[in-house]
């Protein structure tokens, strides 16, 4: 990346706040209330890219004609940065599903779980909402929020969780402060999907856009996405098959049939987002996935398959989890072991002078 100053513009922020209320909108549309579509589910989302996009695309516009007001590329990486980190807590498995706990319990109480004798009073009411009007018309929808007074049932709940989530916001920040330093210079762990942005800002002679095999790539899977999504809408226009194909079929014996459902998928931008894992990553991708249909087979040859949850990929998936944290702290002991010393210092040790706060403010 260029040597910029190392201020951050105000106007970068601006306008990534005004982007990040823009894509929140988005996502509620799309993945609350259409439900389809889903463009947080990725580590890159598809929305932060083709913001950037945009927005790299007009920054050179803008130079040819106010080459002082385009933004820089620390610019342009700071609206991405803010955009991936706000769209996170508004997208898929964060925000559609706090708002659907907030009136969750007095919407499916009834007589016969008698949920409002059992636990009803435990619930703070500045958290939920309980007017059954209000309940009800969230669920149901065809009313106007803002000019039929629900406004009043949910302006409450509303900031304390907005409280609680810049709370979130904040305890997450401090967890990277006091990590970057072991995961970049120590570790030096590689983030690949990074490299896609740095690219895309990236403003020299070699440029992402100049290459003639990128716009090939692009050109092979945006025809198939846009012929088969004419397909969908006109059924004359002619197919190309990309996720019709099931391999459970063809094992209908057992123990075999025991993998259940185990689709062949052609998807060429996923292709192309693999090449950005690395090999590792990728082989223990397809390896426990392998693994965990393994796991079925032989379930079904010894008949444990038959014990509830079987075979259990929560709880595996839960244990990998906290294995990996394990190891990372153990890999991580002398720094967290640094930070503990440096708290009681008076002074800033000068090793840690390049970081944005020291560890013991956070």
């Amino acid at each position: 990346m260029d040597q910029y100053p190392q201020k951050i513009a105000k106007r970068a922020v601006l306008i990534a706040i005004i982007l990040i209320i823009a894509n929140s909108y988005w996502i509620a549309y799309v993945e609350m209330i259409w439900h389809t579509a889903h463009l947080t589910i990725v580590a890159l989302p598809v929305n932060v890219i083709f913001a950037l996009l945009v927005l790299t695309w007009m920054n050179y516009g803008v130079k040819r004609i106010w080459p002082r007001a385009a933004l820089t590329q620390r610019d342009l990486l700071v609206i991405y940065s803010m955009l991936a980190v706000g769209i996170a807590f508004s997208g898929h498995d964060c925000m559609p599903r706090l708002m659907g706990l907030i009136p969750h319990a007095f919407r499916h109480a009834t007589p016969e779980n008698d949920w409002e004798a059992i636990f009803f009073r435990h619930l703070p009411r500045w958290l939920v909402v309980d007017d059954p009007r209000a309940v009800k018309n969230f669920y149901e929808g065809e009313t106007n929020f803002f000019t039929d007074g629900y406004l009043g049932s949910w302006i409450t709940p509303i900031l304390a969780w907005s409280f609680a989530i810049f709370l979130l916001l904040l305890i997450f920040l401090a967890i990277t402060l006091l990590l970057r330093k072991q995961w970049v210079e120590r570790e030096r762990l590689s983030y690949p999907i990074i490299q896609i942005p740095l690219e895309i800002t990236r403003d020299s002679g070699r440029n992402i856009f100049r290459n003639k095999l990128l716009w090939a790539g692009l050109a092979i899977a945006a025809g198939i996405d846009i012929i088969n999504g004419l397909n969908y809408f006109y059924p004359v226009v002619p197919e190309i098959p990309v996720k019709r194909y099931d391999l459970s079929q063809y094992l209908t014996n057992r123990p075999w049939n025991a993998i259940g459902v185990t689709p062949l998928r052609f998807y060429p931008f996923l292709t192309g987002l693999a090449f950005l894992l690395p090999l590792d990553l990728s082989f223990s991708c397809v390896f426990f996935y392998m693994f965990g249909k393994a796991q079925r087979v032989i379930g079904s040859i010894t008949g444990i398959h038959y014990v509830r949850g079987f075979p259990f990929l929560g709880e595996q998936g839960t244990g990998a989890l906290l294995a990996l944290v394990v190891v990372s702290l153990w890999a991580s002991r002398r720094h967290i072991a640094h930070i503990f010393s440096s708290l009681f210092r008076a002074r800033r040790a000068e090793e840690d002078a390049n970081e944005p706060l020291s560890y013991r403010t956070i």
